[in-house]
């Protein structure tokens, strides 16, 4: 029902702080993630350079950024709409220069493998196609592990909802389709600076899921829309308000 009011009758909404704030530490991890590996690419091309990242203003633990690029960074990629007040705007503002400061401190020492940023692919199931945007891919132990930056509030004992563990299992199946064997899926909390590990599809769940997903793409082309309303799902809609369905 949220696809049919989004992409079938184009409802318009209103846009969110937490979306911009989410965008905002995003575009800056990206970006600082992205110098570092575009630098030491560009050493490991230069055969007669030998100075190290730290020669060049990195770290001792081999990462390419400082901590003040890294701030700037964020302050560049900082969008400020629909912040209720001021203060609300600078709260945000400050959890978000702090966890880029606690992820540039870990990725100081150890820097992540990262073979690829907001990887775009298209996977072909069955008739139809579906495009994923995977935010980061990292080198693993016989091939790669998928991440998905989440900017929401990490709970320990919470787990995954089905929402959720569908959207990496989905980069999965992708990311397999173009010949990679996943070895790890994970949300990445970088306000909390932890990881939440999602269970990998194997074997007959892998089946099922594409034939689920598949069920959900021809519900699609025929119109059928059924709501499967909850309070959980209903206090995070953008239609709760027009919605008969909701609850």
């Amino acid at each position: 029902m949220q696809y049919k009011f989004a992409h079938v009758y184009r409802i318009p909404i209103l846009g969110a702080h937490q979306k911009s704030f989410g965008q905002s530490v995003h575009l800056a991890l990206q970006e600082i993630l992205k110098r570092h590996m575009e630098r030491i690419s560009a050493q490991q091309g230069n055969l007669f350079d030998t100075k190290s990242p730290l020669d060049k203003g990195g770290t001792e633990g081999g990462f390419a950024v400082v901590l003040e690029e890294a701030l700037d960074i964020y302050k560049e990629s900082w969008i400020d709409e629909w912040y209720k007040s001021r203060q609300d705007h600078d709260r945000y503002f400050a959890e978000g220069k702090e966890a880029i400061k606690n992820i540039w401190a870990k990725w100081s020492k150890n820097p992540p493998k990262a073979k690829a940023l907001e990887a775009e692919s298209i996977w072909q199931v069955g008739e139809h196609s579906i495009k994923v945007k995977i935010d980061r891919i990292d080198e693993a132990d016989g091939g790669v592990e998928l991440l998905d930056y989440k900017t929401s509030e990490y709970k320990p004992d919470q787990k995954a909802d089905v929402v959720d563990r569908e959207q990496l299992q989905l980069y999965q199946l992708a990311t397999e389709g173009r010949g990679l064997k996943v070895k790890r899926l994970a949300y990445v909390f970088v306000r909390a600076d932890a990881e939440q590990e999602i269970p990998l599809l194997e074997g007959e769940a892998k089946v099922k899921f594409e034939e689920d997903l598949l069920s959900r793409m021809n519900e699609i082309l025929v119109s059928d829309f059924p709501a499967t309303p909850s309070q959980h799902l209903c206090s995070y809609c953008d239609f709760k308000d027009i919605c008969e369905y909701r609850k």
